[in-house]
């Protein structure tokens, strides 16, 4: 999965307009997306939701269904994850260096599957724990700091925990609304930076979508499509909506209902 682009936000309270157009930040020689709730992304977060998911999955069949990832067995997510961890364990404890050297391990299955998640989680965790946030590390993206990956793999977590409780037909785990808009954030200024071949567009000849966080007051504007729109529903609901998790979410959409959709296929065009 390859996401490049320039697109990067400067940090303003809550109740305010973010827009997709706004200056990166540069700090020595990298550059650093400032996060929106910076407090909400952590190491811990990293453990809490992977102990969740590994939590309820002990006792499910490994051929349970998870209709969020595609034709995904339970095992398939459980590896996913534990694959993903452990890749970027080895990314922080070799940085600033690119992960040329990295060697995948071999996959298991059931509970010694569920116990290399909890590993490749303790890994993760107590690597970034020894890590400054803005100390350089590789990633996919422009930002090229320890951060970015605390951030990312924070927000990796939770939506693949959630993937599981939906999977398992499982009361939501306990998120902030904090944690949630963080990832809005991440989806807007990082997933849905723009291909090289259309940074010279004028955003004034697209149409504008509007998301509205109604519990933390947080809004964006995107600039695409033709018309207007407004996405409002609660942070959490808004972040499943965008990546395409699970059921109807209760939002409300206003003016140019064909735009929601027009993002939808966006963003599952950048993630995939």
């Amino acid at each position: 999965m390859a996401h490049l682009g320039p697109r990067c936000v400067t940090p303003v309270a809550s109740d305010t307009t973010f827009t997709n157009t706004l200056r990166r930040v540069f700090v020595r020689d990298y550059v650093q997306v400032p996060r929106l709730y910076p407090d909400a992304v952590n190491a811990e977060s990293i453990r809490r939701f992977t102990s969740l998911l590994a939590d309820a999955s002990r006792d499910a069949s490994p051929r349970t269904s998870v209709p969020t990832c595609g034709d995904w067995t339970l095992d398939d997510l459980l590896w996913h994850l534990t694959e993903v961890q452990d890749f970027w364990t080895f990314v922080i404890a070799t940085r600033p260096n690119p992960p040329k050297d990295y060697e995948q391990p071999e996959r298991t299955s059931g509970r010694r599957l569920i116990a290399g998640l909890r590993h490749a989680a303790t890994g993760l965790a107590e690597a970034l724990d020894n890590a400054g946030a803005d100390e350089p590390a590789w990633s996919w993206a422009d930002e090229q700091t320890v951060g970015f990956t605390i951030r990312r793999q924070t927000h990796e977590a939770l939506i693949h925990c959630i993937d599981g409780f939906l999977a398992l037909n499982l009361s939501l785990p306990r998120v902030s609304a904090e944690l949630v808009a963080d990832g809005i954030d991440e989806i807007v200024h990082v997933m849905l930076q723009p291909n090289t071949d259309d940074t010279d567009d004028d955003p004034k000849t697209f149409g504008t979508i509007t998301i509205h966080a109604t519990d933390t007051h947080d809004r964006w504007t995107i600039n695409m499509g033709e018309g207007d729109c407004t996405i409002a529903g609660a942070a959490l609901h808004l972040n499943l909506w965008l990546w395409g998790r699970g059921r109807t979410w209760p939002l409300t959409i206003s003016g140019a209902a064909e735009q929601a959709d027009l993002l939808r296929a966006e963003i599952a065009s950048k993630t995939h």
